[in-house]
């Protein structure tokens, strides 16, 4: 449907009706496949030959029982399926009673080992490795038909990522469905296949990923890491859990696990084992699960539980997720924006980020460029999976950790929603190049009044771009200056240009001609070269009648392709630049305007080729005019420089080597990977205001909490499944809290700290042990009080405590339910400090706790008709009723409330009023009490038609800290409350299920419910 509505409003209509036409094909005919020669009959007669190699770079390993037919389409798949890689093909047969040795033995240079007995999957795999003779071993079901590129595909990405140590291939069903985009392995060792019966072709399962496990059917591994690490442990003869132990095993020995989705492969699933687990080989998957959680049980204690939240779980391990927001794809070979734009991101993912990339302006997925961002891990957004920046930000917005907005034009459109809908991101505006500045030198070239009055407006604009921005890049410390001087409040960093540094590959003699590069979309291009070939190329042709010069760069204009001949080559758009810069001896930058720091020269000379250039176009790179640089300005100076360092070896030499040594120490990838870590480091530290990033306690990492158990769940029925898979868990958390109470105790240290400090006791009751844990609200680790005030006798008659209002840390004062609520607030809400939030509470530690951190918090309390609405008290405390609330529309970004809506005996008008008073894209969080196992709400008393309160229940009052009375509660909620949310006006509702013995969180699982205002 997403693709169909996009088409319709592109006007695409075929395409529109083609679908309609194809839905009806499906429905008659059976499902659509997508590999229509896969449903074709096996001829085992079409001949196998594969090249013969002595030293092959990649062994590919496939285990054989039988199933000749699909041993044979699996090898003629690998057969067409040409690469760059030279590879051997080692089939193992383990005892096959069909046709497999005699078709396996008329295929030419195919190695067939044939095993004496039944050996199972696993050690015909290890058998087949020993004999390997590649240097990567790639081990392939033969129930697969690989497409092309596959392998390739894999190889390359050990030399993207050397600290790769197992590289995975996406795998399809033979329809074309998803099987696998590599997979999750839960706490309890359970397997998930990513994206299973999902569009492969999503974004979201299209860009490589660090990965718990890739399915064995297709993987690839360094033979000698895999040798050290003994091959597939035997422990998991016959089979299955052996990919993902050996997963496990990569990463215990510091490598990392992939799954490379641009390699595909369509597997048969269950073809050699089937797929009932209770019976067979396939058996082996149910008892070696339990052999995996004995093995790697303290690794999967930091997975989440089955099920839970597999988006943020699939990269659990990630630093952080960032933004990138840009006109259309970077390609890099045809800018020098493109190339650092490329480079940031590919900085950003070896700082350990996840990269999402939208391309703003036309949402198109262009290759072989967004291809190229996908192989390095960048998750790319296209049409028509995604076509508005806004209606993603809506939905993703609070993801996010970091937005980087490239260019002025961006930062103007996007940067309102990015703050609406992306609080705890840090936004970053990149000018790319002072735009105004540029038009203000091709204003004043051109004499022109109106270019003029474009470049103070485009000049207004940027400045308020990086006013509302947290930082901006600059490409100069020039531009630093210059910005300084019209706002010094700005907070600007300088990041020049990013290039690899392939070096000088020929020397002066075995050079010849001149050259210029870039692209013709820009202005300042198109008006160099012209000036160039029509003022400084007869000047020089007179003195040097043999000299060639090649213009080099897409889309050149009319007036640029007037110019060839007479020695003058205008090449346009080229693939590789690097033949160019090893025959040419130098380049030529004759700009007369722009801004920024020129790409053309820093990629001459990283490349060890001299440039002949402007003042201006050396603006702000810290060149030397005769050290690493010629500077010229006009024709005549320009054209005596580039004759003098066209016949000049002495000084050639020394200009390329100073220019090599320039880029080397200011422009390489090192250089401005520390500047980037500084910025995110810096900007990071103001995001949040907890003592650790909120991208820190996604992941686990950088912070010494351990991890939260949580679960969200969007209605009741969803609950009841949730509920049947914990149960084995949730007696084992109900046997640690026995436990706990049981062996509790107070120890001396503490006993003597109580005395000391009497304010430390929890009030209302004295304390009968302590638990040591983690305090999200401290930071680190603490000291729990607990008592049995408000507790209830349970199982074998022991008193068990109210752990939610009685688990009181030692070192902030909370209890659970409180330090729960900050830690689900800041978790699931992400707010910054300067977020607006409304709590229905004044006079508790968790209202000071939150007012303390976040100063544009308000609180109230209930203080009765008497007193004016909207007004405080001799004490400052505010009267406010949750049903007629005196806030202005949409005033805050969260409200909060804990246990307050089952006081309220219209609590659906006390909603409603929450709803007025949020911004779009606020959230509500609040706790009721409520019944897990009921989906109906259970109504204690109610208001009669004259205001008098009827009992239905006995009467059931829970604390308030303003009466010793109580307060009376109405209800007690059930699932049915999530619909109510909805009707409302609420979306994103939903029911977070938590609890940590690691962080104080106990006495069953807790629920806090959380919904938004669209």
């Amino acid at each position: 449907m997403r693709r169909t509505f996009y088409y319709l409003s592109t006007g695409q209509y075929r395409i529109v009706i083609s679908r309609i036409k194809r839905l009806i094909m499906n429905e008659y005919y059976g499902r659509m496949r997508r590999f229509p020669q896969l449903m074709a009959p096996i001829d085992l007669s079409i001949p196998l030959a594969f090249p013969s190699m002595e030293n092959p770079e990649i062994s590919i390993i496939i285990p054989v029982y039988n199933q000749v037919g699909y041993t044979h389409r699996c090898l003629a798949s690998i057969q067409a399926s040409s690469g760059r890689y030279n590879f051997e093909i080692i089939v193992v047969d383990d005892c096959s009673s069909d046709a497999t040795r005699e078709v396996m033995q008329q295929a030419k240079n195919l190695r067939l080992v044939t095993n004496e007995h039944n050996l199972g999957f696993i050690l015909s795999c290890n058998k087949g490795a020993a004999l390997a003779r590649g240097k990567y071993l790639l081990f392939l079901n033969n129930d697969t038909y690989v497409l092309p590129g596959w392998m390739d595909e894999l190889r390359g990405t050990f030399d993207l990522f050397p600290e790769a140590g197992l590289v995975g291939s996406k795998l399809l069903f033979p329809n074309g469905v998803l099987q696998e985009a590599g997979g999750i392995i839960w706490s309890d060792a359970s397997g998930w296949n990513f994206g299973r019966n999902d569009d492969p072709e999503s974004p979201k399962y299209c860009y490589l990923r660090e990965v718990d496990y890739c399915s064995g059917a297709s993987i690839m591994v360094p033979k000698q890491l895999f040798q050290d690490l003994g091959g597939f442990d035997a422990r998991f003869v016959p089979a299955y859990f052996e990919d993902a132990d050996l997963a496990f095993a990569m990463r215990s020995a510091g490598y990392k696990v992939f799954c490379q989705p641009l390699s595909q492969v369509v597997h048969f699933e269950g073809v050699s084992s089937g797929t009932d687990t209770s019976k067979g080989v396939k058996a082996y998957q149910v008892t070696n699960r339990q052999k995996f959680l004995a093995k790697w049980g303290a690794e999967l204690s930091q997975h989440r539980l089955p099920g839970h939240d597999a988006e943020q779980e699939k990269e659990r391990g990630v630093a952080g997720r960032i933004l990138v927001l840009d006109n259309c794809i970077p390609m890099p070979d045809r800018d020098a924006g493109s190339v650092t734009a490329f480079f940031f991101m590919q900085i950003f993912r070896r700082l350990g980020y996840k990269v999402t990339f939208i391309p703003a302006a036309n949402f198109a997925q262009l290759e072989p460029y967004t291809s190229a961002l996908q192989r390095i891990g960048v998750e790319c957004l296209y049409a028509p999976y995604v076509t508005s920046v806004t209606r993603h930000l809506r939905r993703h917005g609070r993801d996010y950790d970091f937005v980087l907005l490239y260019r002025v034009d961006n930062a103007a459109q996007y940067l309102k929603p990015v703050r609406r809908y992306c609080p705890s991101a840090r936004v970053i505006f990149d000018t790319v190049d002072l735009h105004f500045l540029r038009e203000q030198r091709q204003a004043e070239v051109e004499r022109s009044a109106s270019l003029l009055r474009k470049a103070n407006k485009t000049k207004a604009r940027e400045l308020h771009a990086m006013e509302a921005a947290d930082c901006t890049i600059v490409l100069s410390e020039e531009e630093r200056k210059l910005l300084h001087v019209e706002n010094p409040a700005l907070e600007l960093s300088v990041v020049p240009l990013l290039l690899e540094i392939p070096g000088c590959r020929q020397d002066f003699a075995h050079r010849q001609d001149i050259l210029f590069i870039g692209g013709f979309m820009h202005k300042p291009n198109v008006d160099a070269v012209l000036f160039f070939g029509r003022e400084i190329w007869p000047l020089l042709r007179r003195e040097l009648p043999d000299l060639e010069f090649f213009v080099i760069g897409s889309d050149p204009p009319p007036e640029v392709r007037s110019l060839d001949g007479n020695g003058i080559h205008i090449v346009g758009y080229t693939e590789k630049l690097a033949p160019y810069f090893d025959r040419c001896r130098l380049s030529v930058v004759p700009l007369r305007y722009g801004a920024g720091i020129k790409g053309k020269i820093g990629t001459s000379l990283s490349f060890g080729v001299p440039s002949v250039a402007t003042s201006l176009a050396v603006e702000g790179m810290g060149l030397e005019d005769g050290e690493n640089v010629l500077l010229a300005d006009g024709a005549e100076p320009f054209a005596d420089a580039v004759a003098r360092l066209y016949l000049d070896e002495t000084l050639w030499n020394r200009l390329s080597a100073g220019g090599l040594e320039f880029v080397s120490r200011h422009y390489s990838l090192e250089a401005g990977q520390q500047r980037l870590r500084t910025i995110l480091e810096r900007l990071d530290a103001k995001r949040s205001p907890s003592r650790m990033s909120m991208a820190s306690l996604r992941s686990g990492k950088n912070t010494e909490m351990p991890p939260l158990h949580l679960k969200m769940v969007a209605s009741g029925a969803e609950y009841d499944e949730y509920r049947f898979l914990m149960a084995d868990e949730y007696a084992r958390r109900e046997a640690l809290e026995f436990s706990l109470v049981k062996e509790g105790k107070l120890s001396f240290k503490t006993a003597v700290q109580l005395l000391v400090n009497p304010k430390l006791l929890i009030k209302g009751g004295t304390p009968r042990f302590e638990i040591a844990a983690s305090c999200y609200v401290c930071g680190r680790q603490s000291h729990f009080l607990s008592d049995f005030q408000y507790g209830a006798v349970e199982k074998e008659g022991v008193r068990m405590p109210n752990w939610r209002e009685r688990l009181v840390c030692l070192g902030c004062n909370l209890n659970n339910r409180m330090r729960a609520a900050i830690q689900l607030f800041e978790l699931v809400g992400s707010p910054t400090l300067d977020s607006r939030i409304y709590v229905t509470e004044q006079v508790t530690p968790l209202y000071e706790w939150l007012h303390g951190h976040y100063a544009l918090t308000v609180g109230s309390e209930y203080l009765g008709e008497s007193r004016p609405w909207g007004k405080t008290n001799s004490y400052g405390v505010r009267n406010e009723s949750i049903t007629h609330l005196t806030f202005p529309d949409n005033s805050f970004d969260y409200i909060l409330s804990f246990d307050v809506f089952e006081h309220v005996p219209d609590y659906a008008k006390a909603f409603q009023e929450c709803l007025r008073c949020l911004k779009s894209g606020g959230m509500l969080m609040f706790t009721v009490p409520f019944r897990l196992d009921s989906p109906a709400h259970l109504v204690r008393a109610r208001l009669t038609g004259n205001g008098d309160v009827e009992h239905l229940l006995p009467a059931e009052y829970h604390g308030d800290p303003l009466s010793s009375q109580g307060c009376l509660c109405f209800r007690h909620f059930g699932w049915e409350l999530l619909d109510e949310l909805r009707a409302i006006g609420f979306v994103r509702v939903a029911a977070y299920l938590y609890w940590s013995d690691k962080l104080g969180y106990l006495g069953g699982e807790q629920v806090v419910f959380a919904g938004f205002k669209a």
